[in-house]
């Protein structure tokens, strides 16, 4: 019979204390849990089982409510389907579907059916684009112009696909300015008009246009610096046509002002012209230039007309 050694007991368990505590140092087991932190275990497992029996008749409630509106459902597709009023649209006289969603809520509601037709989609898509247009004609597009976007802008030659990608990155930019130059016809506006509504707002003048509504505020010995400021702030701003032909001694101060401002205030400006480069620069002026050239991007497209081709 083996006798009990107070000594060698004590010395195994402090071997096993040594061993458990080197393998918590290295991670390999995790520190023994407090009284305390198993009592929150036990009391949160109690509480969730508590939880799981008070969401019972809940779910109960909810799976009833599930099964009385699927019933409902059926109920008004069925008196729907068999519904034979037809209502036609007013503006184009094509019958309307009947909104299924809008339609049961009410029938639901009122425990009938009642039929709450949708819109024309053909008319309502018309509707929609007309006032997407009008918003376009206040900032100055011209009608012949509100269908361009750089979407349906079709490069058809290696220089429309250079300047087409150059619009791209003016726009992925956000700020500078683009000179999109070259023929008449060649698709230099529809890229300035699609850059200014991808960007989604902006003013769209030629040159022509800016100049007379210069001299309209000499007429009036007012309004110069509200004309001025209504072209310094747009996120784009469209110089339509710079040319030679337009002539006057105010046009390269009126330029500096707008363009320098827009350049100070990191916006963006396009401006097509059918001029050579260099009468374009001498055009806007050396001040201008100046500013323009860290920032700048230019288009040339010089193929065939659309018109033209048309």
């Amino acid at each position: 019979m083996s006798t009990f050694n107070i000594e060698e007991s004590k010395a195994r368990l402090d071997k096993q204390v040594e061993e458990l505590r080197a393998k918590q140092a290295a991670g390999l087991v995790l520190p023994t849990k407090s009284h305390e932190e198993r009592q929150a275990e036990i009391l949160a497992r109690d509480n969730i089982t508590d939880l799981s029996a008070a969401l019972g008749p809940v779910m109960e409630v909810l799976e009833r409510a599930s099964k009385d509106i699927q019933q409902d459902a059926d109920k008004f597709r069925k008196l729907l389907s068999e519904h034979k009023e037809v209502i036609k649209c007013e503006m184009c006289e094509a019958p309307l579907k009947a909104h299924w969603e809008r339609t049961f809520y009410e029938s639901r509601m009122a425990n009938k059916l009642i039929v709450v037709w949708d819109q024309c989609e053909p008319c309502d898509a018309k509707i929609k684009a007309s006032l997407v247009n009008e918003k376009w004609r206040d900032m100055g597009i011209p009608e012949k112009l509100l269908g361009c976007t750089l979407e349906n802008f079709k490069c058809e030659t290696e220089e429309q696909t250079i300047a087409f990608g150059k619009a791209q990155a003016q726009v992925a930019h956000g700020r500078g300015f683009l000179i999109l130059r070259g023929k008449v016809g060649t698709g230099k506006t529809h890229l300035a008009v699609g850059v200014m509504k991808q960007i989604g707002s902006g003013i769209f003048v030629t040159e022509a246009d800016l100049i007379a509504e210069l001299r309209e505020t000499y007429a009036k010995n007012s309004g110069q610096e509200t004309m001025v400021a209504k072209y310094r702030k747009p996120k784009v701003m469209v110089l339509d046509e710079l040319s030679a032909e337009v002539k006057g001694v105010d046009i390269p101060a009126l330029l500096y002002r707008i363009l320098g401002s827009r350049y100070n205030d990191n916006l963006l400006t396009v401006i097509t012209s059918n001029e050579e480069l260099e009468v374009i620069t001498s055009l806007l002026g050396a001040r201008v230039v100046d500013r323009m050239r860290e920032s700048l991007r230019i288009g040339t497209l010089e193929g065939e007309s659309y018109r033209k081709r048309k």
